[in-house]
């Protein structure tokens, strides 16, 4: 699962971000949530991506 969130991370975020540094999971839920809307983000991939960067 984590390999995947990594692999849809590169192709969704990648393009504008960098990995992030270690946050919490409530803040990097909160970022992932609101970059969804802003990048067309399916719940599928957020959820994976979400996954890899709390882990």
């Amino acid at each position: 699962m984590r390999l995947e969130g990594e692999k849809r991370f590169h192709a969704n975020c990648g393009r504008c971000h960098m990995a992030p540094h270690k946050y919490s999971p409530r803040v990097m839920a909160t970022a992932v949530r609101h970059m969804r809307v802003r990048a067309n983000i399916t719940d599928a991939d957020m959820r994976l991506i979400l996954y890899c960067l709390t882990q």
